[in-house]
């Protein structure tokens, strides 16, 4: 083997080889160097670090590198180590579906033990490292503890005796480096579907507020309009200037969507557009799906998901990966432009979430999907001309070809419409219609006492879920038959006794005649005899100024909120002055 080694090798080689330095805690001091490209980090420094630090029976030597580097850092350190030098160079990899029983570990180990008494090398990646500590966890996690006994020992063992040295330590040790194995059945993320939709609301105010944010920060936004309307723009951040600007935006207009009063939206806006306020107190006030959403929406703006996906390059930091092994359509991490990473997904969620968004909105949907889509609107959908128009809505007149510009226009069998005309036309719309199957399915279950709820719970969110069961229970039940059919001041009513604190309606034992300690037992029973009797008597003085004071002192727009209260009145009704 010829090989000529430069100083500035050397020099480099002896500061690393300090292995007496320590630090505070009597650990030997890690060494980080630098060098450019092409100076022999790999080919020249690393043999000599692996030769000079390994000491028999001492220190084992464990070579970490990236996993696309692995065979071309083996080829090469076997080339130099061995031979002559008579180093084995042991390579060590680990899965989850590697099915180690309790011989093969103690085989390992022992082989590891062999390596350090002959001063050999151990060579293997981040991943395999970090699946072999999950694997020991899921061993024990599944009862296997003979087999996570013999596992955790070799832990132990190699964490006293191996010295890591990392190539390409940067990227080695970058954040993004980590492994989750999931346990137990697939799941939901909370807010199940609601996460998809509120996501793609956020988008859909990116796009809204893209171009106004490109031309306040020219600078540190990289923007192209879309050529289509419904078409999501070219838009991609290159710092964190103008992310506040964009995440104040997107939160007026999303509150602006919500069912809140303004002092409500004032609140919720602080909640999310602050990392450091508490949950806790909005628990009580809101439903536990509107909770869910403020904190999705709060880690999309004040916890910088957004920031994250948003400043990451399509198809050279992430893309759908196009291995037919691969079956998941999400996106997943690119380690190079158009290469997938193998075996790699996004960690966060709703980094995940995002990130699969942009991707088909910047690639389309396929041929494949497309029709996937026609079919499905053909054949499982009740009306697919009001959803069609709505695929259609936001398009310009002249963007969309007149013979589809309705469905009836639209022959699914004509592959030259299909091709020429259909899917260009729709490959990359983002709007999102509202499904008349949903309404059509949620009518039947609110009105067939019979039909079982199980089906629906995986399609919608347990608030979603609740609503329906009420409704279900006021129609197909009939409790608000039940209700109806009482009267008022005769059948039930405001209970008048001072000592009867409550202000739910009782029922009454004859006309103006409460039943004393007794209360309707059906809670929505109640609930619509208390809203009835109310309706019918008013409000009192006392509870109308309650209202005004309640208006006046804790209501940061009052105009507005008194302004909704007379705005089905007639307008001779009201007073002028008032």
């Amino acid at each position: 083997m010829n090989i000529t080694i430069r100083e500035t090798q050397i020099d480099v080689a002896q500061h690393m080889m300090q292995i007496t330095s320590r630090t505070n805690n009597s650990l030997p001091k890690s060494i980080v160097m630098q060098m450019n490209m092409g100076e022999g980090k790999t080919s020249v420094i690393l043999p000599m670090l692996a030769l000079s630090l390994s000491e028999p029976n001492s220190t084992l030597i464990r070579i970490v590198v990236l996993k696309s580097l692995f065979p071309t850092n083996y080829q090469s350190l076997r080339y130099k180590l061995g031979g002559l030098l008579n180093r084995r160079v042991f390579p060590f990899a680990c899965r989850r579906d590697m099915n180690f029983t309790n011989e093969q570990i103690n085989g390992i180990f022992r082989r590891f033990q062999q390596a350090l008494n002959n001063c050999d090398v151990i060579l293997t990646s981040p991943e395999d490292i970090l699946s072999f500590d999950l694997l020991t966890l899921d061993k024990s996690r599944r009862e296997e503890f003979d087999v996570s006994r013999s596992m955790l020992t070799m832990q132990r063992w190699l964490k006293k005796h191996t010295r890591d040295i990392l190539d390409e330590s940067d990227e080695i040790l970058h954040v993004k480096y980590q492994l989750i194995y999931t346990v137990g059945s697939q799941q939901q993320v909370d807010a199940g579907a609601e996460r998809w939709a509120t996501i793609q609301s956020i988008l859909q105010l990116v796009k809204m507020h893209a171009e106004q944010i490109s031309m306040d920060f020219q600078e540190d936004v990289c923007y192209k309009p879309a050529e289509r309307k419904s078409a999501f723009p070219q838009f991609r951040l290159q710092s964190h200037k103008p992310f506040s600007t964009l995440c104040k935006k997107i939160a007026d207009d999303w509150l602006s969507t919500r069912p809140h009063r303004q002092k409500q939206r004032d609140d919720i806006s602080e909640l999310v557009l602050n990392p450091d306020l508490c949950i806790d107190e909005y628990v009580d006030e809101y439903s536990p799906l509107d909770i869910q959403l403020f904190l999705v929406v709060r880690g999309l703006l004040s916890s910088e998901v957004l920031l994250v996906a948003l400043k990451k390059r399509y198809r050279v930091n992430y893309g759908i990966n196009p291995n037919p092994a691969f079956k998941r359509l999400l996106a997943v991490p690119y380690r190079a432009k158009d290469v997938a990473t193998d075996r790699t997904e996004f960690g966060h969620p709703d980094v995940a979430l995002v990130l699969t968004h942009l991707t088909y909105y910047y690639s389309g949907l396929s041929d494949s999907q497309l029709t996937q889509c026609f079919d499905r609107l053909n054949d499982h959908e009740n009306d697919p001309a009001s959803i069609y128009d709505q695929w259609i809505l936001y398009e310009n007149a002249t963007a969309i070809p007149t013979s589809i510009q309705q469905w009836r226009g639209v022959n699914l069998k004509d592959y030259q419409q299909r091709t020429q005309l259909r899917f260009p036309a729709l490959r990359y719309n983002i709007t999102r219609p509202h499904r008349q199957k949903q309404r059509d399915d949620i009518s039947e279950l609110v009105l067939n006492p019979d039909l079982c709820i199980d089906e629906y719970v995986d399609e919608y969110s347990p608030l979603d879920i609740q609503l329906f069961l009420v409704v279900r229970g006021l129609l197909s039940s009939e409790v608000l038959l039940v209700a109806l059919k009482k009267r008022y001041r005769v059948n039930y009513g405001i209970n008048p006794n001072p000592a009867f604190k409550r202000l739910l309606a009782v029922p009454y034992r004859a006309k103006d005649v409460a039943a004393d300690r007794t209360e309707f037992g059906h809670p929505d029973v109640a609930l619509v005899l208390t809203h009835l009797t109310y309706y019918y008597s008013g409000l009192s003085d006392s509870q109308l100024t309650q209202c005004f004071d309640r208006l006046n002192d804790h209501e940061n727009d009052p105009a507005s909120i008194y302004d909704q209260w007379l705005l089905y009145e007639n307008a001779t009704d009201i007073p002028t002055s008032i």
